[in-house]
């Protein structure tokens, strides 16, 4: 009967630990995901220095937010910062091999920076998953050369 009692006593103390833990990690998802639909409200008003920012706080909240880099890699690149938008579109790749947007924004950096042979290399891969604007963009590279 005291081992029965024991059980139930432990099942209790740890329920609302493992119930709380559960709690706690979703309310950063919704708290990623808040700060990152803030990060595309600043993109579209073309205040990148805070889209960064809630770029930055999604991705503290859930680091493995892939979308959040690659849109946060949008925003350095267009605050002419195109050596971070390749760090952040090298992790959103990382994070999602099949990210075909981090490819190309990835390939619009480096021509920027006159890397022309590694913007070629990621607007094939980019159109090659199936992404127009990569398609287009290493249409027009390959004309020019």
């Amino acid at each position: 009967m005291k081992h029965i009692f024991t059980v139930i006593i432990v099942f209790f103390l740890f329920c609302p630990v493992s119930v709380f833990a559960e709690t706690n990690e979703i309310s950063a998802k919704d708290m990623a995901k808040k700060w990152f639909e803030k990060g595309l409200k600043y993109d579209i008003d073309k205040d990148y220095d805070k889209a960064i920012e809630a770029f930055t706080k999604a991705i503290a909240l859930k680091p493995d937010y892939a979308y959040a880099y690659t849109n946060r890699g949008f925003a350095y690149y267009n605050n002419g910062q195109y050596d971070r938008a390749i760090e952040d579109y090298d992790k959103a790749i990382a994070l999602d091999p099949n990210d075909a947007e981090a490819y190309n924004n990835r390939g619009v950096a480096y021509g920027v920076k006159g890397n022309m042979d590694r913007a070629i290399s990621d607007y094939k891969k980019a159109c090659d998953m199936g992404n127009e604007l990569g398609c287009r963009n290493l249409h027009e590279v390959l004309q020019n050369r």
